[in-house]
């Protein structure tokens, strides 16, 4: 999992085909040692003031900390979700992939163990969905982590979020909306990649 953490923003997307808006949405964490920040996320999703149907499922990736039995605790208080074993590799790919897996919803909505959703992250999402295939906001890595951490996380303006490398626009893995018919359809992420599964996964 990337370290650092990091705030996700409102969501854009291009129009690609009318849908429907979302019947459910799988909420999907991949994680791995995952137990100092995951309730941070987890309560960041408690507070979303999305009004829709929507379920939460961590995909824990052999993790040797005590990151399922935080999930589990938080679910128990919460009353929603559910841990399912991701098992090896180990990658957030492959972790995404089990999750998506064993979710029920028409959309998924992809986030990191090691950031916090913005109230709106999840309506924002839901509201881009009807318009896009795949779909995907703003990173903010300035709010949760410290100048150290940030330098670790150079991003471009907010504007050029999305196209990056001047090539083809792509969504961040910690931050990416995709119709379940689509995902399956590209047979979800390579889980054999450690990193940039998001980039090959969008182009």
């Amino acid at each position: 999992m990337p370290a650092g953490s990091a705030r996700l923003g409102p969501v854009s997307a291009e129009p690609v085909r009318h849908r429907f808006d979302p019947r459910l949405i799988s909420v999907i964490i991949p994680a791995r040692d995952a137990a100092a920040s995951l309730t941070e996320q987890l309560d960041a999703l408690a507070r979303q003031d999305y009004p829709g149907s929507w379920e939460l499922i961590v995909a824990d990736n052999e993790s040797r900390d005590d990151t399922a039995g935080v999930a589990r605790a938080w679910m128990k208080r919460h009353r929603r979700g559910r841990v399912v074993s991701a098992g090896l590799p180990y990658s957030a790919g492959h972790a995404r992939n089990v999750g998506a897996a064993a979710s029920a919803g028409d959309f998924l909505a992809f986030c990191d163990a090691d950031d916090a959703a913005h109230p709106g992250w999840l309506r924002g999402l839901a509201e881009a969905a009807p318009r896009g295939e795949l779909v995907s906001g703003a990173v903010d890595i300035a709010e949760l982590n410290d100048p150290l951490a940030r330098s670790w996380h150079v991003l471009p303006p907010r504007e050029l979020a999305l196209d990056a490398f001047s090539f083809l626009p792509f969504c961040s893995g910690s931050n990416t909306g995709v119709w379940a018919e689509v995902f399956n359809e590209l047979g979800g992420f390579d889980p054999e990649m450690r990193w940039g599964e998001d980039l090959e996964f969008s182009w």
